[in-house]
C-alpha cells in the first residue's frame, strides 16, 4: 500500500540511481521507473567508488529534494496554496524512499569486498601488507554502514521516524543549527 501512496519517492530513487551513473560514467543498460511491482536500473559493474556513489545517490538526491520542496510547501501554506499539500505528499515519499534498497546496500558491500579482496591477492608483499591493515578500517564500517542501511530498507517504522525527523528539520530549520552551535559553543 505505501509502495503505491508513495510511489514518487521509488521513481526518484531509480533516478538518482541512473544520474549517478551518467556522472560517474557507469553504462546503463536498462531502466524501469513506472512499474507496480518493481523499479530499478540495471548497469555495468562499477569500480568501488561509483558503486558507493550510485547506491547513495537516492539518499542525498531524495533527502535535499525533500527538504527543498518541505520549504517551498511551507511557503505556499503562508500564501492559502493548495499546492502545499501536494508538496508535503511528493516531499515526504521523497524522504521515505531515499534509503537504499537491500540490493543498492548489497552492491556497495560487494564493491568493498572485492576491492579488498583484489588488493590482498594482487602486488607487492609491503602493499599486501599495508592492504591487510587498512582492510578492517575499510571493511568494518562499510559492514556497518551496508547493515544500518539494510535495517532502514526493511523497517517501516525506521523510514517513518526518519521523514519526521526529515520534516521536523525542514518545518524548524533553526533548531538543528541552534543545536549545533551550543554544543561547540
Amino acid at each position: 500500500m505505501l509502495f503505491r501512496l508513495l510511489f514518487p519517492g521509488v521513481i526518484f530513487h531509480e533516478l538518482a540511481h541512473y544520474l549517478a551513473c551518467v556522472i560517474f560514467g557507469v553504462k546503463v543498460f536498462s531502466t524501469r521507473l513506472f512499474d507496480s511491482q518493481e523499479a530499478f536500473i540495471q548497469h555495468a559493474k562499477p569500480n568501488t567508488w561509483q558503486a558507493f556513489a550510485i547506491s547513495i545517490a537516492p539518499f542525498a538526491m531524495n533527502n535535499l529534494l525533500a527538504v527543498w520542496l518541505l520549504s517551498l510547501a511551507n511557503d505556499f501554506v503562508l500564501l492559502l496554496n493548495p499546492l502545499a499539500i501536494v508538496l508535503y505528499w511528493l516531499a515526504i515519499s521523497l524522504a521515505f524512499h531515499s534509503f537504499p534498497s537491500d540490493t543498492d546496500a548489497m552492491n556497495a558491500f560487494n564493491a568493498a569486498k572485492d576491492s579488498c579482496l583484489n588488493h590482498l591477492r594482487r602486488g607487492s608483499t609491503p602493499m599486501r601488507i599495508t592492504w591487510l591493515a587498512l582492510t578492517p578500517i575499510i571493511f568494518l564500517p562499510t559492514l556497518f554502514l551496508t547493515g544500518l542501511l539494510l535495517l532502514f530498507d526493511k523497517s517501516t517504522f525506521l523510514k517513518a521516524a526518519w521523514v519526521f525527523l526529515v520534516v521536523w528539520t525542514a518545518l524548524q530549520p533553526s533548531q538543528p543549527i541552534l543545536f549545533i552551535n551550543n554544543i561547540f559553543i
